[in-house]
């Protein structure tokens, strides 16, 4: 590792700088940007946006393969990522931090990346590769720039006044580039956004009008659109049936093609979004629980009331067999009485009174027999009722 001396790194500026178009003095040009989000529980975090600048015309020769296919077609090709990080031109990782993060922990993210593909051979140079990173605030810059001769790295950051550090390692060359673009790349939302805008950038206008030319032969007998244009024509064309990219980003003014800087804030307006869906959704979780209180509340008042139902019918049975047994009790000493007076009415007619005392005693007998049967039943009415 070599590092020189540089001017005096400028002030940071408060919060994410804006990126710009070209870089360095040979202008490598911007083809994308993505953000890496953490996600913690429910919170999704931005940790820091990366951003990849290429030089365009010897990338044109490396990819020449893929030339004439849109990116959509692109992302979907392992291949061409592969064609990508191999490819011997200048493209440069621009990092962009959105908040704290320790050295221990950028290091060892580092670290396990480039050494779970480099392999137990290339400990050392990853070892020193990764001594060079260090805490960071917001707003801190980190460039590692990939040369075209495929083991040379050069890297800078803002947090280091003494200047950036020259590194030569085809391992660390590589395998940085294959942590975001390799098939078992960690971060694949980085993985298809980073290169999005890599077509037109690096194959120019000549892609973007073949890419209308075979966009109107397609169309041309459903909607009748004639796109033999000029690109910028075919591409707002393009746009005008879809969402466009002030829309993504949430832009207020502004033209609807691409803005360098749309991808993050399109990402961040999700990210509140999806903040707000969680909590929509908390709110209708706790509507549930309170009716589910009440739907138990409820199960318990009907659990109660058919017991007291169940009581009541146990109660008038018991009321009502307890009415038989006063009813069979009054017309048995009824019965016994009125017996017992023809009995002894008997033994009075035959004393031959001149009186029908018998007979009066036999009405009067009866008339306590039936006044015992209705006390009975009057009885039993007030213990049913």
């Amino acid at each position: 590792m070599t590092c020189r001396t540089q001017d005096p790194q400028p002030q940071k500026p408060a919060g994410v700088a804006p990126l710009p178009d070209l870089l360095w003095d040979e202008g490598e040009q911007l083809v994308g940007e993505s953000l890496r989000i953490a996600k913690i529980a429910f919170v999704e975090l931005p940790v820091y946006r990366l951003a990849i600048y290429v030089d365009a015309p010897a990338a044109a020769e490396a990819l020449a393969a893929f030339a004439g296919q849109p990116y959509d077609t692109l992302s979907s090709q392992q291949d061409f990522f592969d064609c990508f990080v191999n490819g011997r031109f200048r493209k440069t990782m621009h990092f962009t931090f959105l908040r704290k993060l320790p050295k221990a922990r950028l290091q060892t993210t580092f670290h396990s990346a480039l050494l779970s593909r480099g392999g137990p051979g290339s400990a050392a140079e990853v070892e020193n590769f990764t001594a060079f990173m260090d805490s960071t605030a917001e707003g801190d810059v980190l460039t590692v720039r990939f040369q075209a001769d495929g083991e040379h790295l050069e890297v800078n950051a803002s947090w280091r006044a003494s200047g950036s550090c020259a590194f030569k390692s085809p391992a660390v060359w590589l395998c940085t580039q294959q942590a975001y673009f390799d098939k078992d790349a960690e971060h694949q939302a980085i993985k298809l956004n980073a290169l999005r805008h890599l077509p037109e950038i690096v194959f120019g206008n000549g892609h973007l009008q073949e890419r209308c030319d075979s966009t109107s032969s397609s169309n041309a007998s459903n909607e009748g659109l004639a796109l033999a244009e000029a690109p910028t024509g075919c591409v707002q064309s393009t746009l005008r049936s879809r969402k466009t990219w002030r829309d993504f980003a949430g832009r207020s003014n502004g033209k609807d093609g691409y803005k360098f800087g749309d991808i993050t804030r399109g990402v961040l307006a999700k990210s509140k979004a999806s903040n707000k869906s969680r909590r929509l959704a908390d709110e209708s979780i706790q509507a549930d629980s309170s009716l589910d209180a009440y739907r138990t509340e409820i199960s318990e008042l009907r659990r109660e009331y058919e017991d007291l139902d169940r009581r009541s019918g146990l109660a008038r049975h018991a009321a009502l067999a307890q009415r038989w047994s006063f009813f069979g009790a009054g017309v048995a000493a009824g019965v016994g009485v009125t017996l017992l007076v023809v009995v002894v009415s008997d033994g009075l007619f035959a004393m031959k009174l001149s009186v029908p005392c018998g007979t009066i005693l036999v009405f009067l007998c009866m008339i306590c027999s039936i006044m015992t049967v209705v006390a009975a039943v009057h009885r039993s009415d007030v213990c049913w009722n």
